[in-house]
């Protein structure tokens, strides 16, 4: 029993360290094949890292071919250019010691024509000012007739106020008068009223009277319904009472009659001056409309002109701020193009000077080249036996060149 059971302890020690061994081949071939991987990408990398520089070297190398292609090409233009500048010098040196005179006239020729350009600017901005005052002139002698124009406007818009003012204190006459004269007629109808009135009272109390004093005594052969129209002169000698009786009536009746033509007159005289208020009455209404229509058409008048007046107002200020505006563009665009024109002729006369500044330059250093032409050719006939000198020293020159070339394409390369 122990040799079993030490049998199966052994027995998963093994097993235990076959897994355990099996574990760590795992984990070596997951480990190899990592390294395997990093290894082709390291291996990649520098496969590709190879063409890029075998790619480089090459186009190096291309570069630097066309640089020494370049470099040989240059030398030859500089040759070339070299011999066209002495060319040139030489040519220069002759042309300038024939154009300078023509060149000094020319630029004076120029100078002169820039003077008189600028005198003819300077007259034509005096002129173009002298047009601009004349206007300005002709605007304040327009504005001086349109302050007239205005201030008689407000002249004749017063007076027509004023016109207005006097109607209306005549209508307000008119309306008091036209009262005044209701209330007198009223008055008047009132007194013919209450004269009537007393006059029938009067008429009333007589026929009473008259009857009374006729019932009151019997007269023979006489009618109760007897009245004074009905009156003959065959009746007194009837009866002498009858007579006195009839003559205090007589008199009273005279009395009365004279009364009543006075009253009558009075009442005529009354209806008179009744027709003549009425006719007042009448002319004053026909004052009053024509008062109110002659108010009317004034007002209508007065709306119409002031309308017409604020119109021609305002198109008038519309105006002025036209010409105003019109003249402040005009002046601005005049000082604009003069100030342009004077840049330009400035620009122009600092642009003469330069060349000329350049021209004496260029000719001072011709000259000065000339001399030193003059002296090189000088020490050129006085070496003239040391010619190996010269060509060593253009040896030693050549050498320099094809140095700095070759240090050249070296620092190329690194």
């Amino acid at each position: 029993m122990f040799g079993d059971t030490w049998i199966n302890m052994e027995h998963q020690q093994l097993s235990t360290m076959c897994r355990e061994l099996k574990k760590e081949k795992d984990q070596l071939r997951g480990s190899l094949l990592r390294e395997q991987s990093i290894n082709a990408e390291l291996i990649r990398k520098c496969e590709s890292n190879i063409t890029a520089s075998s790619e480089m070297h090459k186009k190096d190398k291309k570069y630097i071919e066309d640089l020494e292609r370049e470099l040989r090409n240059s030398t030859q233009e500089i040759g070339f250019l070299q011999n066209q500048i002495n060319d040139n010098k030489t040519q220069g040196s002759k042309c300038i010691s024939v154009a300078e005179p023509e060149f000094g006239r020319q630029k004076e020729i120029e100078l002169e024509n820039d003077v008189s350009h600028i005198e003819r600017l300077e007259s034509a901005l005096s002129s173009i000012q002298l047009e601009s005052q004349c206007e300005l002139e002709s605007m304040k002698f327009d504005m001086i007739t349109l302050e007239q124009r205005c201030f008689e406007a407000e002249r004749l818009f017063e007076q027509t106020v004023q016109e207005k003012t006097h109607v209306e204190v005549q209508l307000k006459e008119a309306q008091q008068n036209f009262t005044s004269l209701e209330r007198e007629n009223i008055e008047l109808q009132e007194r013919l009223a209450v004269s009537e009135r007393g006059i029938k009272a009067l008429f009333s109390k007589m026929e009473s009277r008259l009857d009374t004093c006729l019932k009151g005594k019997s007269f023979p052969n006489i009618d109760p319904h007897w009245r004074f129209d009905h009156f003959s002169p065959t009746d007194f000698n009837e009866n002498a009472l009858f007579i006195e009786v009839s003559c205090l009536c007589v008199d009273n009746l005279i009395s009365f009659f004279s009364k009543l033509d006075a009253i009558t007159a009075w009442d005529e005289g009354m209806k008179g001056e009744i027709e003549k208020m009425t006719a007042q009455i009448r002319e004053s209404e026909c004052l009053i409309s024509q008062l109110k229509e002659d108010l009317r058409e004034e007002k209508l008048k007065a709306k119409d002109e002031a309308e017409d007046l604020t119109q021609e107002m305002a198109e008038l200020r519309y105006q002025m701020t036209e010409m105003l505006e019109e003249e402040h563009k005009h002046r601005a665009l005049i000082e604009e193009t003069s100030l342009r024109r004077i840049k330009e002729l400035e620009m122009e006369n600092c642009k003469e000077k330069l060349k000329c500044s350049k021209a004496v330059k260029h000719l001072q250093e011709a000259t000065e080249l000339a001399k030193s032409r003059a002296v090189d050719i000088q020490k050129l006939k006085n070496n003239y036996s040391n010619r190996s000198f010269h060509d060593d020293s253009d040896n030693d020159e050549s050498s320099v060149t094809v140095c700095t070339n070759s240090n050249y394409e070296v620092s190329r390369c690194k």
